[in-house]
């Protein structure tokens, strides 16, 4: 079995990407270039940047929703949160500033974003140390609800019964929604 490769991401970005919020991962490199075809997971650093960093590019009714969840939810321990499927990586430019939630015309070095399709957020956050950079997560994870060998609980909430794997990393619940 192949490993899927993750990426970090600091808070609240990861939350943006599950959520279809933030469809570009901005970088100041192109090194992550060896991704693009692939699905990766997404992986909640348990660094939170500062608001002052992100609350400018969220609509009002976003940011309503990111104070509400902030005030409700516990700090989220580092955790591997969903899944994407990285179809390029690419110089940014200003265009790119909305789907980035970042100003892409920044003086700063070249801005190179990853762009993000089919994304999936886990049904529960699977805790996971993470690093820097890219890295692979060595156990076998549904790619769209997050269950695992040893935990399909969620699958039993949704179905009255344990799932099973369809592919190597899609279980036979999510394999029967996507067809259905």
């Amino acid at each position: 079995m192949e490993w899927m490769k993750a990426i970090s991401v600091w808070q609240p970005w990861a939350q943006f990407i599950v959520l279809g919020w933030k469809t570009i991962e901005t970088r100041t490199h192109d090194r992550f270039k060896s991704l693009v075809g692939q699905r990766i997971f997404i992986h909640a650093a348990g660094k939170i940047d500062n608001e002052d960093n992100w609350v400018r590019f969220l609509t009002s009714i976003q940011l309503y929703w990111m104070k509400l969840t902030l005030k409700c939810t516990p700090r989220l321990q580092p955790s591997l949160i969903g899944s994407a499927f990285v179809e390029d990586l690419r110089p940014l430019n200003k265009g790119d500033s909305e789907a980035a939630l970042f100003d892409c015309s920044l003086p700063v070095p070249r801005l190179y974003g990853l762009i993000l399709k089919n994304v999936y957020i886990f049904d529960k956050p699977i805790p996971w140390k993470g690093s820097q950079g890219i890295f692979k997560v060595e156990k076998r994870i549904c790619r769209v609800c997050g269950c695992t060998d040893e935990d399909c609980s969620a699958c039993i909430a949704a179905t009255g019964e344990p799932c099973h794997w369809v592919e190597e990393d899609l279980c036979s619940r999510c394999a029967l929604a996507r067809e259905g």
